[in-house]
């Protein structure tokens, strides 16, 4: 689809003069609204007006002008997404962000917001509008409306051509002493105070939880990443100070490395409020691939290229390994009756620490795309089966978690594996698992269950809906067929929006021909015999 241009649309006050977007729609099923211009409506709100600081790669912000028209106080959540995909084979970054509006008042709201990569003309910034009944109802899939700015509409900074200028004495002092008080605070762990080093700016761009930014410093990390390593930081040794226009700067390296550490003075202390020039986590693991692949031993089988470390438990088993993984490719194919002849990279690492080291994703396995990362030694062996369902099926659909998983562990149990032999199942197959589950008094209700994204987190009860989810796309095969459960897994949809909750019951109704409810009947008495 082609941009859409909009007339441009005067703003009173602190905003500029604007020609809106382009716009893109078709991507929030549940929000199709495009505002045709300024002032928009957002619910009970009205967006009067939008304008950016000039952007560059890091921090950015940008004031939204804003009209409660009703006689309530009103919540506001903007979801802020930008992407480089000139940068790291594509690395974006999305934050929520919230404001509360009094009744019948207007108001000026300052929203922060990061760009990973150097700005090209293939870098983008999109905007969603909510106006949830409140800050925890907010959901990221009901957005009323978007606009999607290219970087040639956006506002760049003026070249200044003005040599730097060095700091007064005093304050270098000030903020020498500073930086090295804050890399003492992560040698020691002091987690709490680090935070509080910090600008609430630099804090909710690059972390936005306290909760985060500790699980990124202690090696915790999310999927997703994070910007800099403490070690990294810890070695830096700092140099030569000099003026900005909000504050100071202090040039810090290490080997090839230099970092620029901004400083601004808040409540009588210089706070850290960004740095830069490092390598972002999140871009050295969207790479891990191209740099680690070549360093390892490699096995190409019909359908597989198996990657393991030399000397490892991988390659002392690699001949068992190439042939169970070759035949549980043909037995899922043969079961499914799928006709697939993609290839599939396997990476097998010796330990959880070591995959997460390089991979970024906590766990024993992983897919993504044609993709397996998965743990791989004496006490953790995978079945051949989990990982490659999610491979071969994805072109298939997205479905929610309880039936994209649950096919997963029903295929392991189905040829022969222990699927729940690493989540407190042992031995167990689903059926014996969800009954001892459901006699415990730990079971998720389905009408829940069904609207799960995702099953790996703390929140998602791994032991327990991974064996739910595996029951239940057991029940639905073995009773009502595999092309009946396959429009399912085609049909319904996996979103965090409670309309598309709605919609999926429906459809899993009519698929089945029973309400929710009485298949939820059925499926317990399967289990219980």
């Amino acid at each position: 689809m082609g941009p859409l241009r909009s007339p441009a649309v005067c703003c009173r006050g602190l905003f500029s003069i604007w020609t809106l977007p382009w716009l893109l729609t078709g991507l929030i099923e549940a929000a199709p609204v495009t505002p045709p211009g300024l002032p928009f409506r957002v619910g009970a709100l009205d967006v009067v007006g939008i304008a950016f600081e000039p952007i560059a790669q890091g921090r950015n912000v940008v004031d939204l002008r804003l009209r409660n028209r009703s006689d309530n106080e009103q919540t506001f959540a903007l979801h802020i997404q930008t992407q480089s995909p000139d940068y790291g084979r594509g690395v974006g970054w999305g934050q929520p962000r919230f404001t509360t509006i009094p009744a019948r008042k207007a108001t000026t709201a300052r929203f922060v917001f990061k760009i990973h990569g150097p700005i090209t003309d293939r870098t983008s910034v999109r905007l969603r509008f909510y106006n949830p009944p409140s800050r925890d109802a907010y959901e990221y899939d009901a957005a009323i409306a978007q606009l999607i700015y290219p970087s040639n509409q956006l506002p760049k900074p003026q070249k200044q051509g003005v040599p730097a200028r060095p700091a007064p004495e005093a304050d270098r002092q000030a903020v020498l002493a500073a930086f090295r008080e804050f890399q003492r605070m992560l040698d020691k762990a002091d987690y709490q105070a680090a935070w509080d080093a910090m600008t609430p700016d630099y804090r909710q761009v690059e972390y936005y939880r306290f909760d985060h930014f500790k699980n990124a410093m202690n090696g915790q990390m999310p999927a997703a990443g994070y910007g800099w390593e403490p070690d990294e930081c810890a070695a830096l040794i700092p140099g030569q100070v000099r003026r900005t226009d909000r504050g100071l700067q202090l040039e810090a390296a290490a080997g090839r490395q230099t970092w620029c550490i901004d400083f601004v003075k808040q409540d009588d202390r210089w706070r850290i409020d960004w740095i830069a020039g490092y390598m972002p986590t999140a871009v050295r693991w969207a790479d891990w691939r191209a740099r680690l692949l070549p360093t390892l031993e490699k096995r190409r089988t019909d359908r597989f290229d198996v990657y393991y470390f030399m000397n490892s438990t991988a390659a002392r088993n690699i001949d068992k390994i190439a042939e169970t993984r070759e035949r549980g490719y043909r037995r899922i194919c043969e079961s499914l009756g799928l006709n697939s002849h993609e290839r599939i990279c396997l990476v097998l690492f010796e330990d959880e620490q070591t995959k997460l080291r390089h991979t970024g994703h906590q766990g024993s396995g992983m897919a993504s795309g044609a993709m397996i990362a998965e743990v791989y030694n004496r006490k953790v062996q995978l079945d051949p089966y989990h990982e490659t369902v999610h491979v071969l099926m994805r072109h298939q659909g997205n479905p929610p978690a309880l039936l994209n998983e649950g096919l997963a562990v029903y295929m392991s149990e189905r040829l022969g594996a222990a699927p729940l032999k690493h989540l407190s199942g042992g031995s167990m197959t689903v059926y014996q698992r969800a009954r001892g589950l459901r006699s415990q008094g730990q079971w998720i209700p389905l009408v829940e269950l069904l609207t799960y994204t995702e099953i790996g987190s703390s929140k998602s009860r791994p032991p327990v809906a991974y064996a739910e989810a595996g029951a239940f796309v057991k029940f639905l095969i073995e009773t009502r067929g595999k092309d009946r459960f396959l429009r399912a897994y085609q049909t319904l949809q996996n979103s965090s929006n409670e309309t598309v909750h709605q919609r999926n019951v429906e459809r899993l109704s009519g698929i089945y021909g029973l309400p929710l409810e009485e298949l939820e009947r059925r499926w317990l008495a399967a289990v219980s015999k």
